[in-house]
């Protein structure tokens, strides 16, 4: 039954996606409407349909923006800051806009206050992650495409505008400003940087 309530990328993202937002709205605003006692009852069926939603927007704003973040963290914590509000946005995208608005300005800070929370086993330590953070995108480009994705040579170097000896060159001087040391993989990295 909860399957009607998360997002499912194969389905028409039109009509579909909207009536399963606007679905998600009105559970939303009638959990968050009930008594304090009752609300807790609720959190979570009420984290379950909106945790996809959370966690698809923030693998969407690293991909796009090439951000480490530890996705389970800043669920958790988009989720708490979700409770203090009356009702969602009123559509996906500005959702979406909310969730990267958040990401994007408070990354770091999300991940240090989240550092407690310990995250999820194999992730980059928090460290790795303000580090790779604070690169400009291009290098966090290249980095996260070919370490991270495990992009080929040519695709990276295609996807940032340089040459592959450029790309090649230039990564391992990046996995040694980050200090990743090549007998550690979170995330499954790509082992060989050099």
């Amino acid at each position: 039954m909860l399957d009607n309530f998360y997002p499912r990328p194969e389905q028409d993202a039109g009509h579909e996606w909207v009536a399963q937002w606007t679905e998600l709205c009105n559970y939303f605003s009638l959990a968050q409407g009930q008594k304090p006692s009752e609300r807790l009852k609720l959190f979570g069926e009420l984290f379950e349909r909106i945790q996809p939603w959370l966690e698809g927007s923030i693998k969407e704003v690293s991909r796009t923006n090439y951000y480490l973040v530890s996705t389970e963290t800043i669920v958790t914590l988009l989720f708490v800051l979700l409770l203090k509000r009356n009702q969602l946005p009123p559509s996906n995208p500005v959702f979406k806009l909310w969730v990267e608005s958040l990401a994007l300005s408070k990354a770091n800070k999300l991940i240090e206050e989240g550092a407690c929370l310990q995250g999820s086993p194999g992730e980059a330590s928090i460290a790795l992650q303000q580090k790779f953070n604070r690169l400009n995108k291009r290098h966090r480009a290249m980095f996260y495409l070919y370490i991270v994705e495990k992009g080929s040579l040519p695709e990276v170097s295609r996807a940032i505008g340089l040459t592959n000896d450029d790309v090649r060159c230039q990564l391992p001087m990046l996995a040694d400003k980050l200090s990743v040391p090549e007998d550690v993989t979170p995330y499954n990295w790509r082992k060989n940087v050099r």
